[in-house]
């Protein structure tokens, strides 16, 4: 009979530490697809899009790799331009602050990207402002999941 508790209270605390902790803040690990609304009111067109992947450091804090590919149709015409970063992502609870460095660019010149994000409820979506263009409004979507929709 007591090797039945026993079983019993070991599965029971297997559960318990398998379950997910209420107060467990979300994780932007792992991949991801994001768009931003039009940057500027100048242009026709002016948006920010990309990849981004993300591997967790310690203490809420996450290194992140983007590819940014910035797109602006106006009257005079079309300018695309792609650039790689390193960035820093800190986590406090649902808000994420991403601060980038610029590896490499198809520009002239670009300036690092910066980004405030909060949890949406579910890991795979996080939206928020893109703070180095007027706090553009950015969503940032999981790749996982966003592939999973095509199926």
């Amino acid at each position: 009979m007591k090797s039945r508790f026993k079983i019993a209270g070991l599965l029971l605390a297997a559960g318990l530490a398998a379950s997910p902790a209420a107060a467990q803040s979300p994780s932007f690990s792992g991949r991801f697809v994001f768009q931003s609304h039009d940057l500027w009111a100048n242009a026709t067109v002016s948006t920010l899009s990309g990849f981004a992947e993300s591997r967790p450091l310690s203490s809420g804090r996450y290194a992140i790799t983007l590819a940014a590919l910035q797109y602006q149709q106006n009257d005079e015409g079309e300018d695309v331009g792609l650039a790689y970063q390193d960035c820093i992502g800190t986590q406090n609870g649902a808000e994420l602050r991403i601060e980038c460095e610029v590896r490499g660019t198809s520009y002239d010149s670009y300036g690092a990207d910066a980004f405030v994000l909060q949890h949406s409820g579910s890991d795979r979506f996080w939206t928020g402002v893109l703070s180095t263009s007027d706090d553009t409004a950015i969503v940032f979507i999981s790749a996982d999941y966003s592939a999973n929709l095509s199926r």
